[in-house]
């Protein structure tokens, strides 16, 4: 056997082990990061048991209404959503539905209209889940922030 044939018998299952190292350690990444990722999105074949059930998660009415009065500009899409409800039940809507008082009623009396607002209202940014301070999470997307900043002024410097 020559010396080149040697060592290619030697290295191949030695490259072969490490390519199956390395794949282990991405399909553990993998999982990690799957496991802390956000929830996943909700399919459009969840159970009828599942949409019901979704459809009582809200905020309280009174927290919505504090973003809709910081954010009036959530309470005209919230406006135009009802519109839309009425246009697709084959309704006309009613003037006095689209008041401001009224959707604030509505969302004191109507928990799967709460539930849409409160979605709603996440869309554009409110009602979100914050990370705690202390966490190591916290501190490693603010040392994350921190170094962005950094660059960004030594760009901003040249």
């Amino acid at each position: 056997m020559k010396l080149g044939s040697t060592r290619f018998l030697l290295l191949t299952p030695l490259v072969a082990c490490m390519f199956y190292a390395g794949m282990s350690a991405q399909e553990e990444n993998t999982r990690h990061d799957a496991h802390y990722a956000a929830p996943p999105a909700r399919s459009s074949e969840v159970s009828d048991l599942a949409k019901e059930n979704l459809a009582r998660v809200a905020a309280s009415a009174s927290q919505l209404q504090a973003v809709l009065v910081r954010d009036p500009g959530i309470l005209v899409e919230l406006k135009l959503w009802v519109a839309k409800e009425a246009t697709d039940n084959g309704q006309i809507v009613e003037d006095s539905a689209l008041t401001g008082q009224a959707i604030l009623d509505r969302l004191d009396h109507d928990v799967k209209f709460r539930s849409i607002a409160t979605q709603l209202v996440q869309r554009y940014g409110y009602l979100l889940p914050i990370l705690n301070p202390d966490s190591e999470v916290a501190k490693e997307q603010d040392l994350l922030l921190k170094q962005r900043a950094r660059r960004l002024v030594r760009r901003t410097a040249r």
